[in-house]
This record gives C-alpha cells, structure tokens and sequence, in this order.
C-alpha cells in the first residue's frame, strides 16, 4: 500500500510540473544536461588503439563539456582495446560499454557499424566484447540488435550500395525495431542525406513518431570529431551507474531528438578523401593477396 501510495504521488507530482512548463524545466535541469552527440566516429580509418588523453581533450575542445562520442567498431574491437588502455586512470570511469573522463566530464560510448548483407547499420552500446554477426540480411541484424538492447540507429539508407533505405520502404514494420535514423552524415554525399532527411519527414516521422533523427560525422579522423553532431537531453553522467542505465538513457535521448534546430550539418569532403586514400589501397593489395598493416594487433578481431 505504502508503494503504491508513493508510486501516485510521483506521477501526480510530475503530471503537475508538466503542468507548469517553467517550473518543470527547472526541476528537470537538476537531473539532466543538453549535451552535443556526434555518434558515429571512427576516429581513424585504421584499427588503432588510441590515447585516452587525446581522446576526451579531443570531445572536450570540438562538443564541450558534456560532449558525447561515438567510438564505432568496425569489424575489429577498437572500442574495446580504447577502453583497456583507459581502465584506471585517474577520474576515469569504465562502465561495460562506455568511459567516463569526470576531469573533462566527456563520455566515449561504444559503437558498432554491422557490414549487413544490404547495407551498414550503426548500433550503440553494446556491451565490451559482443559483436553482432555480419554479413546478415537486415532484418536478421535488427533483431539481433533489439535481442541484445542496443540502441540502433539507421545510417546511410540512400548512401552508395546501400539498399537499407529501399527495403525500409519495401518493408515498414522493420522500424519497430529502430530508434532513430541518421538524416545527416558528413562524409555521404548531400543528395543521399536529402533524401534520409526527406524519408525521414515524409514517411517514418508520420508513421512511426517514437523515432528521433540525428546527425554524425561518420569521421575516420580527430578532425572530425563533432563536425556534425546533435543536442540532446542526458542525465548527468555520474549518475549512470551500469552499462543497462546508459542504454536506457540513450534510447530515450535519441528517440526525442525530433527539432532540426538540434541538427549540426557539416559535409567533411577532406576527412573523406583522406579516408578513401588509405582505405582504397588496403582494398585494392587484399584482391591480390598482399597483406597491408590493417592497425594496431589489439585493436583487431
């Protein structure tokens, strides 16, 4: 009786500070923070382990205090050989799927861009260690995805060879399973990012209105971080205590990022020459069997 009591309380309490915008904003403020997320970062084309110095100075000086970065996988674990290097540091917090620098109050959270069989799909939060299976179709990897509560996100529908846009419109329903999409990815050219955006606002966002919209850098580079990024509403990272808590946390941040005014919309032509002019070579010496320097060995699968 006494849970229930204070269980209608609370709602009773907070249907009246929504009652009164102001004053829930107010209250609000205290346990949350608009911070700027750039999702999806590789921060070099090549598998490296990097500093976690250099990393979170790096959030800090492009998406400020609060910054959010996305540390994306991509068929390796540079995320997780990141988090290695960073696990007891002063004023560092390593939770299963994120690290926390508390002297510069960034957050690295783990990213994973699954090679499907019809295109990449970008899935945040995953716990150290788990990789989703590539080269699946993509209805297989967005229940693969829900199965293991990532937050996953649509990138690049219209971008290249990717026929995730076409079999999203073939088959609406997969978007149960989606908790937003990228309209803005700063290394796609702009006719696939108008048409994500217009995908975006002519179909998912009158059908399916749990689905946020976001912009990333897709960046292969530290110059990149946060050239395209989105505000966000997040709680206080000290107060994320476990890998769960932060994903639910995520889920609901990008599922609310409705407003294009909280869309930063930068085209990264130069980071995406540079990144093709390593990758294209590495493509190019495995077709005939040479074997080039994929990265770092603790950073590769």
């Amino acid at each position: 009786m006494k849970i229930y009591l204070f269980n209608s309380f609370q709602t009773l309490w907070f249907s009246q500070l929504k009652k009164d915008n102001k004053f829930y904003k107010e209250r609000l403020a205290r346990f949350c923070m608009e911070i700027k997320a750039d999702f999806q970062n590789h921060w070099t084309t090549k598998s490296r382990v990097l500093n976690p110095h250099e990393v979170a100075g790096r959030i800090l000086d492009s998406l400020g205090k609060g910054g959010l970065c996305g540390l994306v996988n991509y068929s390796d674990r540079r995320y997780e050989a990141f988090a290695e290097r960073a696990d007891g540091l002063p004023m560092v917090t390593r939770l299963a799927n994120a690290v926390y620098f508390a002297g510069r109050d960034v957050l690295v959270v783990k990213g994973e861009e699954v090679p499907t069989a019809d295109g990449d799909l970008l899935v945040m939060g995953l716990n150290e260690d788990k990789h989703l299976s590539p080269k699946k179709s993509l209805e297989y990897s967005l229940k693969e995805a829900h199965e293991n509560e990532g937050v996953v996100i649509i990138t690049t529908p219209f971008f290249g060879i990717s026929r995730v846009g076409e079999i999203i419109q073939k088959n609406p329903k997969l978007l149960s399973l989606v908790d937003a999409i990228e309209v803005h990815d700063g290394e796609a050219l702009k006719s696939a990012n108008k048409k994500a955006k217009e995908f975006y606002n002519n179909v998912i966002k009158d059908y399916y209105p749990h689905l946020g919209q976001l912009a990333s850098s897709d960046g292969h580079s530290f110059m990149e971080v946060g050239s395209s990024c989105t505000k966000l509403s997040m709680p206080q990272y000290s107060q994320i205590h476990s890998a769960h808590q932060l994903r639910d946390n995520l889920r609901q941040a990008v599922r609310e990022s409705k407003s294009d005014e909280n869309l930063h919309k930068s085209n990264s032509v130069m980071g995406a020459l540079i990144h093709a002019g390593i990758l294209i070579p590495m493509i190019i010496a495995g077709k005939f069997g040479i074997k080039l320097s994929r990265g770092d060995q603790a950073a590769l699968r």
